[in-house]
């Protein structure tokens, strides 16, 4: 089976697709392509109110949805064998990614850094 080249879809139907999906899938989307960030950022369903929740201990964004679910994203040292490469602000970063655990794991050489990061790709995708 092959992949829904959804960058050919007419634009109506795209804004419809960016609104109905959940916020678990909208971020791994938005990591896809500058084009696919900025048609999230600019078409999700911006209605519910989301709050991002930093642990600067553990070092991990909590996005919390106002029924209660959430998706996290961690900041870890070193690399993953498993993991894929994305582009996180302007970074090249090893992600690993668990629908299981509501989250991902990101891998940083400087781990203040991939936070920092983190936190503005994720404020300005988010912000209405």
């Amino acid at each position: 089976m092959s992949a829904l080249p959804i960058l050919e879809l007419p634009i109506l139907v795209l804004m419809k697709i960016l609104r109905i999906i959940d916020v678990e899938t909208v971020i791994p989307i938005s990591l896809c392509s500058r084009k696919m960030y900025h048609l999230v950022k600019t078409f999700r369903d911006k209605s519910d109110t989301l709050r991002l929740k930093i642990d600067g201990i553990d070092l991990r964004v909590q996005l919390a949805t106002p029924d209660g679910n959430y998706h996290e994203v961690e900041v870890v040292a070193g690399t993953s064998e498993t993991a894929e490469w994305v582009k996180i602000d302007g970074h090249l970063v090893p992600i690993d990614r668990s629908r299981k655990h509501h989250g991902w794991n990101t891998y940083w050489d400087d781990k203040v850094k991939g936070m920092q990061s983190i936190m503005e790709y994720l404020s300005d995708l988010l912000s209405k």
